[in-house]
């Protein structure tokens, strides 16, 4: 997808001066933006049939459908939130489970695909740009981090692709941050400093969740500020130059999630592609039995 993402607008009335936003419930009561230049049918059999082709733009076109609350409000991040919470348990879960069947691994990464939706629903909703996210939290870390080896700064493999996808003019796709994965790339704490083992060995599983836990209680902290809910004070009005300011930083910090996702699931044998193309089956699976959380009734 080369057409640049139009992010969501909010019609929440503490933020003053937003554009009419576009979004209109569907016959069942869920939520879809309108006047967005997609279809969602047609993302969905693309991430279905082709998830390696598909680009993190469509992903996140895609994850903007059917929800339950009305895009860019505070009624949407307060369901993401709890949901975030939720499924960060499920996936400690299910990778603790440590079992190497098929059943146990499909559950991982069903597991992995419902923290990427949520994480990537809630960046959204905030109007959050995940492609330019990524793109600007690649450069940063490139500018920011030295790689030591033997007391000397050295270029790792993934360097040079790195600094292709961090200055691409297209939409990034999914396939190319398995690929950034697969290079060596390993998501850090920090973009200034660098962090590295003694020992030589690269961080573990229980480490990347730590971060990625830590990633996404930052991410929510930040959706809060934004829609003036931080703290203990009433709401705040503020300006929709505020909301977009916030929008940037919120759209890296997402970014840095979805690395984490991506780096725990190629960790365990997924590809973020695969990862995202499962998640799709299953939640359109729920859409169309009206069961989209588990405590809802099925058709």
């Amino acid at each position: 997808m080369t057409e640049n993402y139009r992010p969501v607008i909010p019609p929440d009335e503490c933020i003053l001066g937003a554009p009419t936003s576009h979004v209109t419930p569907n016959k069942d009561g869920l939520y879809n933006r309108s006047g967005a230049a997609f279809d969602p049918e047609s993302l969905k059999q693309l991430l279905l049939d082709h998830p390696e082709d598909t680009s993190l733009t469509s992903y996140q076109y895609w994850a903007e459908s059917n929800w339950k609350e009305e895009h860019g409000t505070t009624n949407a991040l307060a369901r993401f939130r709890e949901k975030i919470n939720e499924e960060f348990r499920e996936v400690v879960t299910a990778i603790d489970f440590d079992s190497s069947s098929r059943e146990a691994q499909d559950g991982i990464a069903s597991e992995l695909g419902d923290m990427l939706w949520c994480l990537t629903a809630l960046a959204s909703n905030s109007g959050a740009n995940l492609d330019k996210g990524l793109k600007q939290h690649l450069f940063n870390y490139l500018n920011g981090t030295n790689i030591i080896v033997d007391g000397e700064p050295t270029q790792p493999e993934w360097y040079s692709f790195t600094a292709e996808l961090s200055t691409k003019f297209n939409a990034i796709d999914l396939s190319e941050i398995d690929q950034l994965i697969r290079l060596g790339y390993e998501p850090q704490p920090s973009l200034s400093i660098n962090i590295y083992n003694p020992d030589g060995s690269e961080f573990d599983t229980g480490e990347h969740l730590q971060l990625l836990l830590m990633k996404s209680l930052a991410l929510i902290l930040n959706c809060e500020q934004q829609f003036g809910l931080a703290g203990p004070s009433d709401r705040t009005y503020s300006l929709y130059s505020y909301y977009l300011d916030h929008a940037l930083k919120i759209s890296e910090q997402a970014a840095s999630c979805l690395l984490e996702i991506a780096y725990l699931g190629n960790s365990l044998g997924f590809s973020l592609s695969s990862i995202a193309s499962q998640n799709v089956k299953k939640v359109e699976a729920r859409v169309a039995n009206k069961q989209i959380d588990k405590t809802d009734n099925p058709r």
